[in-house]
């Protein structure tokens, strides 16, 4: 969907504001008083640290109107013809389910953590303490950069390769009541699984 802005489909139903490389707004999957909804332009990705909705922008447009994935195309003015998905056995697309479960699940679990995070940075700036708001500053952008990627396929081997070392990391989240992973589209799983090479540990 590189011909499609995401901002510019999102922007007509959100009021956003530039932050740096992202635009943030009032999510509007559920009500908040404080912006939690973050898009990327350049990943052409959305994601709401709230309520954990996330995606591209048909997956956007899939939720914002209640439409299916062939109609959010149209509304999008592009040819449903064009992403269609290749075909793929079903032992690989289950492999792609698994990993994108799984990748889902510690993308939800580091946004815990920097909710968690960012409280003990406003704590540390009212002290105030200098070289504490410096490392947990620092904590925050690499969490933050960690979050992001785990929203992205081309990174899905590497994360798996560092396993153990993600989990290390995540298990360290506040306890608390994960939201609902996003659908696993057949259209996503095609493009998860072609992007993939054997994942016969994951079968």
């Amino acid at each position: 969907m590189n011909r499609v802005s995401i901002v510019s489909v999102v922007s007509r139903y959100v009021h956003l504001r530039a932050m740096g490389r992202e635009h943030k707004g009032l999510c509007p999957f559920h009500n908040e008083k404080n912006p939690s909804f973050s898009v990327n332009e350049e990943k052409g990705l959305f994601h709401c640290f709230g309520c954990g909705a996330s995606g591209d922008v048909i997956r956007f447009v899939e939720l914002i109107e209640g439409v299916s994935f062939k109609e959010a195309l149209l509304r999008l003015g592009t040819d449903a013809r064009e992403y269609k998905s290749k075909p793929i056995d079903a032992r690989r697309r289950r492999a792609a389910a698994l990993l994108a479960h799984w990748l889902n699940e510690q993308h939800l679990k580091v946004g815990a953590l920097l909710r968690e995070l960012s409280q003990e940075i406003a704590i540390a700036e009212q002290i105030p303490d200098p070289e504490v708001v410096e490392s947990l500053n620092y904590e925050w952008e690499i969490l933050s950069d960690l979050h992001e990627d785990l929203q992205r396929p081309e990174y899905a081997v590497e994360f798996l390769e560092l396993k153990d070392s993600i989990e290390a990391i995540t298990a360290l989240a506040p306890v608390e009541p994960l939201p609902a992973f996003p659908e696993l589209t057949p259209e996503y799983l095609a493009y998860f699984a072609e992007k993939l090479p054997s994942l016969s540990e994951l079968t």
